[in-house]
């Protein structure tokens, strides 16, 4: 009996001990650390800057696009393979799936008229095709296709908007 009462009064010392220890250690770790006052880093200035060395094979900024446009440009690509096998409906999916993706991808609504024209749905390609043109409007490449497309199809360029006309019968009101 005498013998698990020093037991147990040598476990609560030796506790004791490591608890000062820990706790000694911890502040000690604190006080050694100097709290400046934080300051941001700017962005080095150009002559700070150096040349920037690009990897090989890297876009520039300007010319990355999102990641759903790329994912949507595959889409095209596959769809374009699918045209060219005739697989009109399977490339119609393919189409409708990049632009769920990619919405502004002018390019995929311009194909999935191009699919509709093929399948001999004109009134369908005009509203994809009025949907591209103003989605490719900066490009002069791609209006080019889509007014050739258009005029193939036959289908009218949009109206463009103009104010009603006011009629005035002289009363003032």
């Amino acid at each position: 009996m005498r013998r698990n009462r020093y037991i147990s009064i040598t476990v609560w010392i030796l506790s004791g001990i490591l608890i000062i220890a820990f706790v000694g250690a911890f502040f000690c770790g604190c006080a050694a650390k100097k709290h400046e006052p934080s300051q941001k880093r700017l962005p080095p200035s150009g002559s700070e800057r150096g040349d920037v060395i690009r990897p090989i094979g890297i876009s520039p900024p300007s010319e990355i696009t999102t990641p759903e446009r790329r994912a949507s440009m595959g889409l095209v690509k596959l769809g374009t393979a699918q045209l060219d096998a005739d697989s009109f409906e399977l490339a119609m999916a393919t189409f409708r799936d990049a632009i769920n993706i990619d919405s502004t991808n002018g390019i995929a609504y311009y194909y999935l008229a191009l699919t509709y024209h093929y399948l001999d749905q004109p009134e369908l390609a005009s509203g994809l095709l009025d949907k591209a043109e103003h989605l490719l409007k900066n490009d002069a490449d791609w209006m080019q296709k889509v007014l050739e497309l258009r005029k193939e199809t036959g289908a009218q360029a949009p109206p463009t908007y103009r104010k009603p006309v006011e009629y005035n019968d002289g009363d003032g009101f």
